[in-house]
């Protein structure tokens, strides 16, 4: 990068502007999956009273492998990405700033989640962030691609099939609005569907752009 362009807001990977935005990412991931765990209350009853109280944080524990399991994969496809960056412009820092103010968010209706997954509020609400989320992380990869900052690029013609992976959490999330509108756990087991799509499509792909995107 030039001076031009660092003054720009253009920052090549490897700089130390670009690892900040890098190492400000992981960091908010990685406080988002802590706090996850914080939504689990440690029961205070007679030790004779334990196993109950147990049983009754079950919805709890089980909002806490949903959402551990999410964020663990969106930062994944996140790390990847960035693996790939060889610079970030602020078109891309923006994006970027609204997918972890997405991330930072899923503790808040995940702790709902927990206290009553049969509630169609806290159901929707939970699938809202989550879809915020999925679509961000589109924008992060059609904003990348148009600025041609991706290296290896994406080969032509495999641009469809990296957006149609990519977005396939935005139609499990889509089906799951739908579906907890008349039973809110339907909803929730929608979301499981996301890695079989997302790994259908990289089936269907031709075979020459398999592990591109």
């Amino acid at each position: 990068m030039t001076e031009t362009e660092e003054r720009s807001g253009w920052y090549a990977s490897g700089s130390a502007p670009f690892q900040r935005v890098a190492n400000l990412s992981d960091g908010i991931f990685a406080i988002a999956l802590t706090l996850l765990v914080l939504a689990i209350e440690i029961p205070n009853v007679a030790p004779g009273q334990l196993a109950g109280a147990m049983q009754d944080q079950v919805p709890q524990v089980i909002a806490f492998v949903i959402s551990f399991a999410l964020v663990a994969h969106y930062w994944w496809i996140h790390h990847r990405f960035f693996a790939r960056l060889t610079a970030v412009e602020p078109g891309l820092i923006a994006l970027n700033l609204l997918l972890l103010g997405c991330v930072a968010l899923v503790p808040y209706p995940s702790g709902l989640l927990g206290q009553d997954p049969t509630a169609r509020a806290a159901v929707l609400l939970y699938l809202a962030v989550i879809g915020a989320l999925s679509i961000v992380h589109v924008l992060l990869l059609v904003r990348a691609h148009v600025t041609d900052v991706l290296d290896p690029a994406i080969p032509h013609g495999g641009f469809r099939y990296a957006v149609t992976a990519w977005g396939s959490g935005i139609v499990t999330v889509a089906v799951g609005m739908v579906l907890a509108w008349w039973i809110p756990v339907l909803g929730l087991v929608a979301l499981l569907l996301t890695w079989p799509l997302e790994a259908l499509v990289t089936r269907l792909s031709p075979t020459h752009l398999r592990g591109t995107f």
